[in-house]
């Protein structure tokens, strides 16, 4: 008569199965880690970016009224860099560059650049930077 003396596992057997576990559990642990720290990029990216498409737009908007409303619209005129905190984290800065005055089809118009930078820190992936620039222009007769 054989006699069956296992009745459980081996030490050797639980130390195996408990190490295959920690490690798929750290591997896990690390991507959800790095999937969040990038979420929280691209957040980041996204409300900076709209950040400067709004102020982009707004200084269109009034462009658009004709000439001398930027100049109305600018606190200094002599300072051409305007900045200004967004959220306490946000630091932005607007620039209007006037560049030329054209005439086409008998329409004159007065041409420059918007550009504006939105920067923050974030501890993990340091200082981080978007730059957004566009033209404008200004009718007047």
């Amino acid at each position: 008569m054989r006699i069956n003396r296992r009745q459980g596992f081996s030490f050797i057997e639980v130390l195996f199965a408990v190490s295959i576990f920690a490690t798929a559990a750290i591997i896990l642990i690390t991507t959800f880690r790095s999937g969040a720290r990038e979420a929280k990029t691209s957040e980041d990216h996204l409300k900076a970016i709209t950040i400067a498409q709004k102020e982009v737009e707004r200084v269109k908007q009034v462009a658009a009224l004709g000439r001398g409303s930027i100049e109305k619209f600018w606190s200094d005129p002599s300072a051409r860099v305007r900045t200004y905190t967004v959220d306490d984290f946000y630091k932005v800065a607007v620039e209007i560059n006037p560049a030329f005055k054209a005439e086409i089809a008998g329409s004159k118009a007065e041409v420059g650049e918007i550009v504006v930078s939105v920067s923050w820190y974030r501890r993990a992936k340091g200082a981080q930077e978007v730059i957004f620039s566009s033209i404008f222009d200004q009718a007047y007769h």
